[in-house]
């Protein structure tokens, strides 16, 4: 799970259009399912993440038990702390700096932006 912005933004610095700035990039390390959410806000974050968890849950009947992400800010925070515990997954967090831990993401961050960009436009 990555939260993707910035230098890798969905709209380019210079548009005039007005749009998220934000993506969240979900991947499924076993069966290399990927989902990507706009955000406009990065509080939305948490309903994202239990839209997501919930949709897996009765669409595939699979109860997630562990999720990898980069040491971002945006995910150490108390309200997705506590949404993941009340599920009961598992957090595994990737060292700061260390983009090969988080390497299947990382991989995918510009073919899926690039993917998302021309949706977006």
């Amino acid at each position: 799970m990555d939260l993707v912005g910035g230098k890798n933004s969905l709209l380019p610095p210079d548009s005039d259009v007005r749009g998220p700035a934000w993506y969240l990039l979900v991947i499924n390390e076993a069966t290399a399912w990927k989902w990507a959410f706009t955000i406009d806000s990065k509080k939305a974050l948490p309903q994202i993440i239990d839209n997501l968890l919930e949709h897996i849950l009765i669409q595939y009947g699979i109860r997630t038990a562990r999720i990898h992400y980069d040491a971002g800010l945006e995910f150490v925070n108390e309200s997705v702390k506590s949404l993941l515990s009340k599920r009961g997954i598992v957090l595994n967090v990737a060292a700061a700096k260390a983009p090969e831990q988080n390497g299947i993401i990382e991989r995918n961050v510009r073919t899926v932006g690039e993917k998302m960009r021309i949706l977006a436009l």
